[in-house]
């Protein structure tokens, strides 16, 4: 196949990720546990910016298609706070640790909070559940925001 064709093939394959970092295809959300999570296993971001999902295949070959998405590619989707760590689960499946003095904050607008991940290469949206898991100890401190020690409760 020639380039120019494999390119728009690629460009043209229907994936997206919705807000929350659930994956679609051609409109419809990918269900198949399996499936959903070999391709949101292979999200990475090119280095033209560009979110791509690739699948190895057997033959040590990589099958690839870009993705389009509502904001970031990589979304927290569940979040834990302890003394010295937040904990992230991504829409990837890939689990995060990030020490409290290494965490990297941006607020966009009044309700997406942004962290660095991937030792700052990239950015992850927290998604509503990551959110409201931390949201009671996220301060404005400094001219940047903080998430503080969790209170006992």
């Amino acid at each position: 196949m020639d380039p120019q064709q494999l390119e728009a093939l690629r460009r043209n394959a229907g994936f997206e990720l919705d807000r929350e970092g659930q994956l679609h295809h051609r409109g419809q959300p990918v269900e198949h546990p399996g499936v959903r999570s070999a391709l949101l296993g292979g999200l990475t971001v090119n280095e033209a910016g560009e979110a791509v999902l690739e699948v190895p295949q057997v033959d040590g070959s990589v099958q690839w298609a870009y993705v389009r998405c509502e904001g970031t590619p990589f979304v927290a989707q569940a979040a834990r706070l302890d003394a010295t760590t937040l904990h992230l689960r991504l829409n990837t499946g890939e689990h995060i640790t990030i020490p409290l003095g290494d965490l990297s904050l941006r607020l966009e607008g009044d309700h997406d909070l942004h962290v660095r991940i991937h030792d700052g290469r990239h950015e992850a949206r927290l998604g509503r559940q990551a959110w409201t898991a931390v949201a009671g100890e996220l301060e404005w401190r400094d001219g940047r925001w903080w998430l503080g020690v969790p209170q006992a409760r």
